[in-house]
């Protein structure tokens, strides 16, 4: 398999043994080479969308946000943005031709919710998400945020209790079942379509003990 396909197999963001079970070291390395992969960090690959979505803000004057910001903070994410996602302030008017290329949003900013240059910071990027994606796509964004530890899963609600308006609703239940315990985002979204199940209660990553083994099953049910 093409490495940045893998890379897209696996969230948009991994480590080199998953990588390597789906590619060959020599195929990742002329992606490397190529731009088509990014080494992230020490054993960590990403796609170069997340690199993307600062260029266009920059381009734009404004802020890369939702998947494109989520890619940037090494957040594995269901689906991987097929143009950068940046949001501008909402009064300011983008030529058509400056668009092109580019998934726009246009909303207000406070100055707390973007303190990295260039992105929005992490607990906005979560409600942003949680907002404008499906619930599955965006419950994967939330699970990867806290198991990033750079989202607190207490702030995180608290912060969603006070989002308004439309997709408020989703936003909180995003916040509500987010949980660091969730392995990829698509366990993730094996749990969003348990949850929409009446009656059907189930919990990632429980350890089982049964007589002379132990497992962990993605998901259980309680």
């Amino acid at each position: 398999m093409h490495p940045v396909d893998a890379i897209v197999e696996l969230g948009g963001v991994t480590a080199s043994r998953p990588l390597l079970a789906l590619t060959t070291r020599r195929q990742l390395r002329r992606a490397l080479e190529s731009g088509d992969v990014l080494r992230l960090a020490r054993d960590r690959y990403g796609l170069k969308a997340g690199r993307d979505g600062l260029l266009a803000a920059g381009r734009l004057n404004g802020v890369a946000s939702h998947l494109s910001a989520a890619l940037h903070y090494q957040w594995a994410v269901l689906e991987t943005p097929v143009r950068p996602q940046v949001t501008v302030p909402r009064t300011r008017k983008v030529e058509p031709h400056r668009r092109r290329g580019v998934e726009l949003h246009w909303q207000q900013l406070a100055p707390e919710d973007w303190r990295q240059p260039g992105v929005t910071e992490p607990v906005r990027t979560v409600l942003d998400c949680a907002r404008a994606l499906p619930f599955a796509e965006g419950l994967a964004v939330a699970d990867s945020a806290l198991r990033s530890e750079l989202v607190d899963a207490e702030v995180l609600v608290r912060a969603a209790d006070q989002v308004r308006g439309r997709g408020s609703v989703q936003v909180r239940r995003v916040a509500r079942e987010a949980t660091a315990k969730a392995a990829n985002p698509f366990e993730s979204a094996l749990r969003a379509i348990c949850l929409d199940v009446d009656g059907l209660d189930v919990r990632p990553q429980v350890t089982l003990d049964l007589p002379g083994l132990r497992i962990r099953p993605d998901l259980v049910t309680c």
